[in-house]
């Protein structure tokens, strides 16, 4: 539900761009954020509540952007240092 919802922003934004602004996209994890936040209303409520939560949570999504950025030239990786610890090769056996 979180990526329906993500996805519908990004096409409502997309619709919003104005001829050579930059393109951004819903940030993915503050949607799951606002999906968690509100989870117990959206199974509780009733049909005509149930129709407000969602578009509260929709204004909520769009609200906070990620720059996209096209054309990377290199692949994404993490940068966070390896642990000496713990063992990453499989042992041959």
């Amino acid at each position: 539900m979180t990526r329906l919802l993500s996805n519908r922003g990004d096409g409502l934004l997309e619709d919003r761009r104005e001829t050579g602004a930059e393109r951004v996209t819903v940030n993915f994890k503050n949607a799951l954020a606002i999906m968690a936040a509100n989870l117990e209303e959206l199974v509780l409520v009733r049909a005509a509540v149930l129709a407000e939560t969602v578009t509260r949570m929709a204004q909520r999504a769009l609200a906070v952007r990620s720059r996209l950025r096209p054309g990377r030239l290199y692949p994404r990786r993490s940068m966070k240092p390896i642990n000496k610890w713990i063992r990453r090769r499989r042992a041959t056996a």
